[in-house]
């Protein structure tokens, strides 16, 4: 059973986090034409609101590994914010992100929605992956 609270070695967090991204490109593929991925981007700020972020526009995912107590919530962090990549790959898909927030609250939003079911369907076939080949 993992720990709560505790912050987890800044290059572990790195690796899981390096790893479960290279997982869900080999499980989920891209949905670009010319196979393009995110950008990866691991933000040492304390003071974020959120475990990480997609952002459509520049094509950047950002996960923030300080403001994550255990392996679990990191490795569903890194599938929530690719399966937010598969939802919105082009600048064009985030007004419709944008517009369903306004009708449905964050929560509510159906992308948001799809990604936590992602989370929560993939987590335990990912984490077997990172235990099987040393990483957790």
């Amino acid at each position: 059973m993992e720990t709560k609270n505790k912050k987890l070695p800044v290059k572990n967090a790195k690796r899981i986090i390096e790893e479960t991204f290279n997982w869900c490109v080999n499980k989920f593929g891209t949905p670009l034409k010319k196979g393009e991925l995110p950008d990866l981007n691991i933000s040492y700020v304390r003071n974020s609101d959120c475990f990480g972020y997609f952002c459509s526009v520049d094509r950047e995912m950002t996960i923030y590994p300080f403001m994550i107590d255990s392996k679990s919530m990191l490795i569903r962090s890194v599938i929530h914010e690719y399966t937010h990549f598969l939802q919105m790959p082009h600048r064009k898909n985030y007004r419709k992100y944008t517009k369903l927030e306004k009708n449905f609250g964050y929560d509510n939003n159906p992308l948001e929605v799809e990604a936590y079911e992602a989370e929560l369907k993939y987590y335990r076939t990912c984490y077997s992956y990172l235990k099987n080949n040393g990483i957790v």
